[in-house]
């Protein structure tokens, strides 16, 4: 765009040009809806053309609420369920197994909390607004503790599985009887395996969050509203080719 007129006038009637509700900017019309913003007032990404919001399908929405609040009602049925066993006597096998399932339940659990978040967040706190508050959301911690809650949920349930599973393999393989009384290091090595996937969980949500790491995860970054120099959350290319022209 070249501003000949200097108050931008000679722009304004052309078709190739898209005018941003602030009246005050104009970016090429073929910017407008490509996924970044160009607009100060984010009129070219969040319009009736190309509006966005969390979930934007109505089944995925339906889907999402109903999954979310099939997770957290059921897993937690079962997780009362599996505590009241617990105070059973039992063999080590069987307490082995039952609190591996129980830690599964429980990362289902908060895969659950997650989900009915998300549907809270998009059908009733922001709904059409998400666009205009899509930056502000994404930067905001409340959207850092979902994402370490489904991460933590997620990593909880798998290594679980795959702790319950390694552990009959083993015992399959070295046909060690199921029906053993429960020891001292049947109790620590429960203990252990509960400590390693908890470890594990939590070191897999927190370190993409280390600053030493952000190239490898960061997308962009926000900026006060008056800083005109970026708009949205431009990444690190677009960074470093607006800094190479100055």
């Amino acid at each position: 765009l070249i501003d000949e007129c200097g108050d931008g006038s000679d722009e304004f009637n052309c078709t190739n040009v898209f005018i941003c509700d602030s009246r005050n900017q104009l970016i090429p019309i073929i910017e407008k809806c490509d996924g970044n913003i160009d607009c100060s007032d984010f009129s070219d990404e969040c319009n009736n053309q190309c509006g966005r919001e969390i979930l934007q399908n109505v089944v995925l929405k339906l889907l999402n609420w109903f999954l979310g609040v099939l997770a957290t009602v059921l897993n937690f049925a079962s997780i009362f369920q599996l505590f009241s066993q617990l105070k059973v006597t039992m063999s080590a096998e069987a307490l082995n197994n039952n609190v591996l399932i129980l830690l599964i339940h429980v990362g289902d659990f908060l895969v659950g909390i997650y989900l009915l978040q998300i549907a809270i967040i998009d059908s009733i706190i922001y709904r059409s607004k998400y666009c205009l508050e899509q930056v502000r959301w994404l930067s905001s911690s409340h959207c850092n503790l979902l994402g370490i809650l489904s991460t933590v949920g997620y990593q909880f349930s798998l290594g679980s599985v795959t702790a319950l599973s390694l552990t009959r393999a083993v015992r399959i393989t070295k046909g060690v009887m199921v029906n053993e009384d429960i020891s001292r290091s049947t109790i620590w090595g429960i203990a252990f395996k509960t400590f390693s996937i908890l470890a594990l969980s939590f070191a897999g949500a927190l370190i993409p969050l280390m600053p030493n790491l952000e190239d490898f995860f960061v997308n962009g970054m926000t900026y006060d509203p008056l800083v005109k120099l970026f708009t949205g959350s431009p990444g690190k290319k677009i960074h470093m080719n607006i800094l190479q022209e100055y």
